[in-house]
């Protein structure tokens, strides 16, 4: 659960995700999300204090009736918790999901033309309020915002040193092993794998 983590570290998790969503209630109701988003903080804090190597928040976009606003503010908050990365997608409707039966229903996706791939709810829902392209600009606004702010490249620089030093110190020992512990190598893959 998101309170079951505990103040010590796991010493073998290296990389936490959460599922975060959204920042606004009504929209997490929408997802049938059983939690809000100020547990989702709780969560990624005690994930930070408990040391885990990497925390990746996913966020959603673009939800039937959704503003821009909402998204901004969903931004926002993605900038405010201590996240080491935030992941926007763009909310899809899927063959098999509510979201899917729920617009087959009522007409906005045909499933015998649609049926192979997901299909962006913007560009299917009549009275989407944010078009397709709005979303991705937001979305990218949105991650390299995280990214190019100095705090998080300093915390990256420092991550680096951190695995030099230990690369170093294994190789003057001759060392068996050249790498780090696990975590270093994890984090390095998980981080290389973020667009």
């Amino acid at each position: 659960t998101l309170y079951s983590l505990p103040k010590r570290r796991y010493s073998d998790l290296k990389v936490m995700y959460f599922g975060i969503e959204n920042e606004n209630q009504k929209i997490l109701e929408y997802y049938n999300k059983r939690n809000t988003h100020k547990q989702s903080e709780e969560a990624v804090k005690k994930a930070r204090k408990a040391k885990i190597d990497v925390i990746i928040g996913s966020f959603i976009l673009g939800a039937p009736n959704e503003t821009r606003e909402e998204m901004i503010k969903t931004i926002e908050f993605s900038n405010r918790i201590p996240l080491d990365l935030p992941q926007f997608n763009i909310l899809d409707a899927h063959p098999g999901n509510d979201i899917w039966y729920d617009f087959v229903s009522k007409g906005y996706i045909d499933p015998e033309e649609q049926w192979e791939s997901a299909v962006a709810v913007c560009d299917v829902y009549p009275k989407a309020k944010v078009r397709k392209e709005e979303i991705f600009d937001l979305m990218q606004y949105g991650f390299f915002n995280r990214v190019q702010n100095p705090a998080f490249l300093l915390d990256q620089a420092i991550k680096t040193i951190r695995i030099a030093t230990c690369l170093i110190r294994n190789i003057r020992t001759n060392s068996q092993s050249l790498f780090c512990p696990d975590n270093i190598i994890s984090y390095y893959s998980t981080f290389a794998s973020v667009p």
